[in-house]
């Protein structure tokens, strides 16, 4: 099923088999590098990460999902919400490598970030990366979304960029 669209791909729900497609993404060490502590996921991990979305998309509906390339149906990246940083919703993205620099993920960023505040209201979203990815920050930036806070996560340094839900939407 298709929960969110724009230009270029879609976002569907997740299907068992799609950790090896997620795979590709967490095995790579450049997009790793900005995600967490920057370790590499296992494949079990991999596997843990898609049965958990397939599980909570039922009771909390929101989540990080596929993000796919509609040219080719190709499994290029993940885009969602994120429960990491309670009691604030995180928005993310990750992309393969080959997909980079290419406004992809500031286009699916923007539809995901439309979608959370239209259908779950949340009161702001926020989104993490470390101050050194600048490609991020950037996104971050083009969404609207200012410097928050900094601190540290999973022993590494982080910077917290947040927007406000819009007071047009109700």
């Amino acid at each position: 099923m298709i929960l969110v669209e724009t230009p270029r791909t879609y976002l569907r729900q997740w299907v068992p088999d799609d950790w090896i497609r997620l795979r590709i993404l967490a095995q790579d060490p450049r997009v790793m590098k900005n995600i967490g502590n920057g370790d590499l996921w296992s494949d079990e991990k991999c596997r843990q990460f898609v049965d958990g979305g397939i599980a909570i998309e039922p009771t909390r509906g929101w989540l990080l999902w596929p993000v796919i390339y509609k040219v080719d149906s190709e499994f290029i990246g993940i885009s969602g919400f994120n429960s990491a940083f309670p009691p604030d919703v995180e928005i993310g993205w990750w992309l393969r490598p080959e997909y980079w620099g290419k406004g992809i993920a500031t286009e699916v960023a923007t539809a995901v970030m439309h979608f959370g505040f239209d259908k779950w209201h949340f009161p702001r979203l926020i989104s993490v990366t470390t101050p050194h990815n600048t490609p991020s920050l950037r996104i971050m930036q083009k969404l609207g979304m200012h410097p928050d806070r900094t601190f540290e996560f999973q022993g590494t340094p982080v910077i917290s960029y947040a927007i406000p839900r819009p007071k047009q939407i109700p």
